[in-house]
């Protein structure tokens, strides 16, 4: 392809007679690096890797069959169907598209794969309109990719070098380099550890988020007494210091600094080169189990719940504290072991930690993960003016968030604003609440 014409007053003009010299490099066999071309490609075409080998987006041809609108893309996949974004006008009169045609659809780097398909879906009216547009394919019949390393000036010389000059850079693939593994590839679950990129800062440009470079230390591992992790939090704090809640444990873990242990125990601060340092457990045997869904936060304060031990903790500048003791130690030993879903939310407007706890109503688990019904869900505030639980709420939100000291609860995938003047008083999702003040007898002696 020539995007423009070649002049004899431009500088670097194509010689009429060429002198052509190949060589070969020298073959090293002890070192297997290679550098990649394209995408991944799929091994097997067929079946529920169609949708991966031809995404969605890609535009669709027909180099030697009906004709197609221009722009008509694969906007869907149902196996190995899928749908196109315009009808295929037909010119024939016949009653569905020949079977076994071709098809190639081009994505958006340029890269196509070429396809046969399965005409029995399609079918047009008489005038030969597409009535159908979801179309089976049954196989692939070539690849193209969207790399080159020459350009050919239509002469029989081919070259390599960009302007074709002596002594200018190559046309390559750049530096992506890959190499082999003896060992077979399979995914890892590493849960009691944290892998970690490269830096970001913004000031001087370096975005290294994509890259994990295994000769470097990156990763940092807890004890697996501990239990697995459930939550990572980040104080808005000055020490910036990252708060990683497992199972069974609460944990400090140093960014970018280390803890040097003097003889007394005491810990002194060091600078390191260390991303991630010293993992310090908060006092307290307490964790969030397996319901991160109930932890909030709210400036240097974070709540959350500990289903196995029956309460309900806030972590703090003074550490771990049993905020369910006050008062409400009965009720979350009988009732958080009872739940199967338990979601924490701080309200910036009233200054109250909320938690609502779902217990099932006897239908198998299986059903309630798909929204089956609860048993009288019930949602509970604390206020730490009062160091206390102060009222029992009417509403029962899927989730909820603060934001610009807004309350904002989720229902049936819907937000719903709280604390709205202008709507009754106990009115939540459209439904009116009678509002209930209990009183107990209290003797003292």
């Amino acid at each position: 392809e020539f995007i423009e014409e070649y002049s004899a007053d431009q500088p670097n003009t194509i010689s009429d007679k060429p002198a052509v010299f190949e060589t070969e490099p020298k073959e090293d066999t002890d070192l297997d690096i290679y550098y990649e071309a394209s995408g991944k490609i799929p091994t097997n075409t067929v079946g529920a890797n169609i949708s991966k080998h031809i995404p969605i987006g890609s535009v669709v041809t027909f180099p030697g069959g009906e004709p197609v609108p221009v722009g008509t893309t694969v906007v869907s996949w149902d196996g190995e169907f899928f749908t196109l974004s315009n009808a295929i006008v037909h010119n024939s009169l016949t009653n569905s598209i020949s079977s076994q045609g071709g098809m190639r659809f081009v994505s958006s780097d340029g890269s196509y794969v070429s396809a046969r398909y399965n005409g029995g879906p399609i079918y047009y009216d008489g005038a030969g309109i597409l009535v159908s547009d979801r179309i089976s394919l049954v196989s692939t019949s070539g690849i193209g990719l969207a790399w080159f390393n020459c350009w050919s000036f239509n002469n029989g010389v081919e070259s390599n070098r960009i302007g074709d000059t002596y002594n200018k850079p190559f046309i390559t693939n750049g530096v992506k380099a890959s190499t082999t593994l003896d060992d077979e590839q399979r995914q890892e679950h590493r849960k009691y550890g944290l892998i970690y990129s490269g830096l970001y800062n913004s000031t001087s440009g370096i975005n290294s988020l994509n890259q994990f470079i295994a000769a470097e230390k990156i990763t940092k591992d807890l004890n697996p007494t501990y239990g697995s992790i459930q939550k990572l939090h980040s104080r808005s704090s000055a020490d910036g210091d990252l708060i990683a809640l497992c199972e069974d444990r609460v944990l400090k873990i140093l960014a970018n600094k280390d803890a040097v242990f003097n003889a007394d125990g005491n810990p002194q601060l060091t600078a390191t080169d260390r991303v991630l340092g010293q993992a310090i457990p908060f006092s307290g045997e307490y964790g969030i189990s397996k319901n991160p869904e109930s932890f909030a936060s709210e400036s240097y304060r974070a709540y959350f719940t500990d289903k196995v031990r029956g309460s309900v903790i806030r972590l703090s500048k003074d550490g771990l504290t049993a905020i369910s003791d006050h008062g409400m130690k009965d009720y979350f030993k009988d009732n958080l072991k009872l739940s199967t879903k338990l979601i924490g939310s701080y309200d910036d407007k009233k200054d109250e930690y909320n938690i609502t706890l779902f217990k099932p109503d006897g239908t198998p688990l299986s059903q309630q993960a798909i929204g089956a019904n609860y048993s009288k869900p019930e949602t509970v505030s604390f206020r730490e003016d009062v160091r206390g639980w102060v009222s029992f709420k009417s509403f029962t939100p899927e989730n909820a968030i603060s934001c610009a000291s807004e309350y904002y609860t989720f229902k049936n995938g819907k937000a719903w604003k709280h604390h709205v003047e202008s709507v009754n008083r106990n009115t939540f999702y459209g439904i009116d609440s009678d509002p209930e003040v209990g009183f107990t007898n209290s003797s003292f002696v």
